[in-house]
């Protein structure tokens, strides 16, 4: 049998994804939780009045920087703004966008691959280089990140809070309803990737209003350690894998789960 996987990012994240994986020979379901839209935001706030900007995701980067270069064409990024990032795949793309764009050579801090990709782990490699007082804005989306601008205020930092998207769940088409009934009457829902706690609650509301309940996934990879008891609360006792948040650690869990690991008996 042909492995299946279901991808629940949002659908502009899954093209690339999808491909390789069908590329590799799973039978592939782009199944999208949530969409990303940009804030609806007059007047963006400008990193010449930071020490640091904090971005917490590649959207939050991506819609961020696109409104910087509307407002302000060629946008140079002032050398005096830090920058820092919640994940290393998020700092990667910042350093993309900003190559030949600064005023001087300027580096992006992330968290190291060995620790979580996530507020702790930043603030752990962030906070020695922090100033008290300093002026720091948090990109985000329309919530979230509490924990981390308590830890900057702890300093006596000012912060500023500016939700640059807006996450809202995704309808499932019929289409896709139809395919979910069929792969659950046939006992192989797949594998699914999840990549957010707000993206599970999306999923369990289409479940419910599509009278899914009599089935579960086989199994899922997520991408943070916190994700995995919320996600295997959910799949009863399927197994449930940590993984980075890239692509390449994506696929490698998952053909891992299915070559040696615990997905090997649903191939």
């Amino acid at each position: 049998m042909t492995p299946r996987v279901v991808l629940t990012r949002p659908l502009e994240r899954q093209a690339t994804l999808s491909q390789s994986l069908l590329n590799a020979g799973y039978e592939v379901l782009s199944l999208p939780a949530l969409s990303i839209q940009p804030s609806v935001t007059v007047k963006w706030p400008s990193p010449h009045n930071f020490d640091w900007v904090v971005f917490v995701s590649r959207a939050a980067w991506q819609y961020f920087w696109d409104a910087l270069e509307a407002q302000q064409p060629g946008y140079v990024w002032p050398s005096k703004c830090r920058i820092a990032a919640v994940g290393s795949v998020t700092a990667d793309n910042i350093r993309q966008s900003l190559a030949g764009r600064t005023e001087r050579a300027v580096s992006v801090m992330s968290p190291p691959l060995t620790l979580p990709q996530d507020s702790e782990s930043l603030w752990q490699c962030l906070s020695p280089e922090l100033k008290n007082a300093s002026k720091v804005l948090i990109v985000r989306g329309q919530s979230g990140r509490e924990w981390l601008s308590e830890k900057f205020r702890s300093r006596d930092c000012l912060v500023d809070m500016h939700a640059a998207y807006r996450r809202s769940p995704v309808s499932w088409t019929a289409p896709s309803i139809a395919t979910l009934q069929q792969w659950g009457k046939e006992g192989r829902l797949g594998v699914w990737l999840v990549t957010s706690q707000q993206g599970l609650s999306a999923i369990q509301a289409q479940w419910s209003a599509h009278q899914l309940d009599p089935w579960r996934p086989e199994g899922a990879v997520v991408i943070h350690p916190r994700l995995k008891a919320p996600v295997q609360a959910w799949l009863g006792k399927g197994p449930v894998l940590v993984t980075q948040a890239n692509d390449k650690a994506i696929i490698e869990a998952i053909a891992d789960g299915f070559t040696s690991g615990p997905f090997r008996s649903f191939s």
